[in-house]
């Protein structure tokens, strides 16, 4: 296994959380109607859950080229 492929996974994790955390800061007026409401001043609304789920996808991401490196240096020595 090449070192090439551990780099390339924690580049598009860190790209792929960068997006799920910029989908979540995006102002009440791009987020459309809301899902799930709380009281008044909160609700959750579909482009806040889609921004989660793109945030567990990169945490998942960034975990598994975790592994694929500590898997590589075990391989090395």
């Amino acid at each position: 296994m090449s070192n090439w492929r551990v780099i390339f996974i924690a580049t598009l994790s860190f790209f792929t959380i960068l997006g799920g955390l910029l989908i979540l800061a995006l102002p009440a007026s791009y987020e459309g109607s809301a899902l799930y409401t709380l009281n008044p001043s909160h609700a959750f609304s579909l482009l806040d859950l889609v921004g989660l789920g793109i945030l567990l996808l990169g945490g998942g991401m960034a975990w598994g080229a975790g592994m694929l490196w500590q898997r590589w240096m075990n391989n090395r020595g």
